[in-house]
């Protein structure tokens, strides 16, 4: 072999290598960290290059998906698994917007069961439609679903408010986990709905730190207790916060002590029916509906009421617990571990991998700074003679800290054109069951009350926006056992001239006795 042909054989050689050498670097570059499991550990995944969402502008007026033959989801001609109340519920006017569209207008490259996801930014719910075309789902009575932070390195508050109609600001919620009746089956829409709580972090997050996780599946389950009665079947959405562990799959035979949320009065309708069927619980709940449609707050502790008079919208929650009976014969995921969605409002949201999200605000209403604080100034005891004996007296007073504890996202509640103002703002302390104070029932009994009387989950309740008085006799000395929360409510105005929505939500507060 001559030197010459020696030379170009070494140099195919090293061509060769240096090409293999490159193709690996590429490799390797094209992977990034991702800290997609919300716990601080870190996953490798191929990167995504970040995707604009799909144009999506004229949603209200067009007929079909762009570039598809599905009808839209408030159409007449599609099947839909979600409930009729939200429907027609899609109004740019009314405060949504498109916060992310998956659907490729190429038919070729459409997904499977693409979703696109509406947010309304007066109200603070995030609604995700979801379109399946795959099949397999053999006795799937229920749509199950879970919304992550994910990652969550911020350690957000962003999902606090979901499932909860008392929310106990100690611990963040990380997830939460819906299910209700709706067979799964191609052709047909779905739709997912949550509440979103304003956190003040996310606007100096990163995608790499605070992202969003949605996953959507299928269930069978034999058995539902709700309330203590046996209900056959899951009547309204249960929503209960995320466990570790906990997936689509992974219901069977549980107890959740988690609430039922309403998207809507009829779907209310179906749990405590109407007119002279409700029981006392339901027609308590029932008048607290009216009352909010019509501007004021009774009977509620967690709730969102918006919409036009023609299409008045309800979001309610309810704690109880649901007992979910014998074995799942089915069940899956139609999107594995769920799709990552880029968070809203973040320094680089439209660098994320995956859609970006086209609406790029913060996202909820408001939320507090610090857990409130409720004060109870004591007097007593002191010894009084009754016509039943020696009792002791005492008198207490409840008084909480301002409502300057609230922050309200800046990107709503401002002068814009597309932003809002606040009104009729209350910041309420709530007694629960006041007649039962002192817990062992040892003959208290309290004589009265400057508090509003309402009632909610089967007992009384009084309410103050300004302080509560209260005079209690006892037949022996005892410290109060009471259960109190502080309730925030106001009417969230836009500035368009768009029907006014309000939000009700209900805190768990700390105590000090003075």
């Amino acid at each position: 072999m001559t030197t010459n042909v020696k030379m170009i054989i070494h140099k195919l050689f090293n061509l060769k290598f240096v090409l293999s050498l490159l193709l690996i670097l590429t490799f390797i570059t094209g992977c990034k960290k991702d800290l997609s499991n919300g716990n601080g550990s870190i996953a490798i995944k191929e990167a995504v290059n970040s995707i604009p969402s799909y144009p999506f502008e004229n949603w209200e007026t067009i007929d079909y998906m762009p570039g598809t033959s599905i009808p839209m989801p408030w159409n007449n001609g599609p099947a839909t698994g979600f409930q009729a109340d939200i429907r027609y519920d899609f109004k740019r006017s009314e405060g949504w917007n498109v916060l992310y569209n998956a659907f490729n207008p190429n038919p070729s490259l459409l997904m499977p069961n693409p979703y696109f996801i509406l947010y309304n930014r007066y109200r603070g719910l995030l609604r995700i439609y979801t379109y399946v075309n795959t099949n397999g789902f053999l006795n799937s009575d229920y749509l199950t679903s879970k919304l992550s932070l994910s990652p969550n390195i911020v350690n957000s508050s962003m999902l606090n408010y979901i499932g909860h109609d008392i929310i106990d600001l100690s611990t963040n919620q990380p997830a939460a986990n819906k299910v209700e009746a709706a067979k799964m089956s191609p052709g047909t829409w779905y739709a997912s709905q949550f509440e979103m709580a304003y956190d003040p972090k996310v606007a100096s997050s990163t995608y790499t730190n605070l992202g969003l996780q949605w996953a959507i599946g299928w269930n069978s389950i034999s058995q539902m207790t709700i309330f203590g009665t046996d209900s056959g079947t899951v009547k309204g959405t249960i929503t209960t916060p995320a466990t570790p562990g906990w997936n689509l799959a992974s219901i069977g035979k549980n107890l959740f002590q988690g609430a039922l949320e309403f998207g809507g009065l009829s779907e209310f309708t179906n749990v405590f029916g109407k007119g002279d069927e409700l029981d006392p619980m339901g027609k308590a709940i029932s008048s607290g509906i009216s009352s909010a449609l019509s501007g004021s707050v009774k009977n509620i502790f967690s709730g969102i009421f918006g919409g036009s008079a023609s299409t008045q919208q309800v979001a309610l929650t309810i704690s109880t617990n649901i007992k979910l009976n014998g074995t799942s014969t089915s069940s899956g995921s139609l999107n594995g571990s769920g799709w990552q969605i880029g968070m809203p409002g973040t320094s680089n949201s439209q660098s994320a991998p995956g859609i970006v999200p086209a609406y790029d605000y913060p996202l909820g209403i408001f939320s507090l700074s610090n857990k409130p604080t409720v004060y109870i100034h004591r007097n007593g005891p002191t010894q009084v003679e009754t016509d039943y004996g020696l009792y002791y007296e005492y008198q207490d007073s409840y008084t909480k800290n301002p409502a300057d504890i609230i922050t309200f996202n800046p990107s709503i509640i401002n002068n814009s054109l597309d932003g809002a103002t606040i009104s009729n703002l209350k910041n309420e302390i709530v007694l629960n069951n006041p007649r039962q104070l002192g817990g062992n029932g040892n003959g208290q009994f309290a004589n009265y009350f400057d508090g509003r009387l309402e009632s909610y989950n089967g007992a009384n309740i009084y309410t103050s926006n300004t302080d509560i008085y209260i005079d209690c006799l006892t037949v022996r000395p005892w410290l109060l056992q009471q259960a109190v929360y502080v309730r925030i409510s106001f009417n969230v105005v836009p500035n368009n001239g768009g029907p006014t929505c309000m939000i009700v939500k209900t805190f768990l507060p700390n105590i000090v006795i003075r």
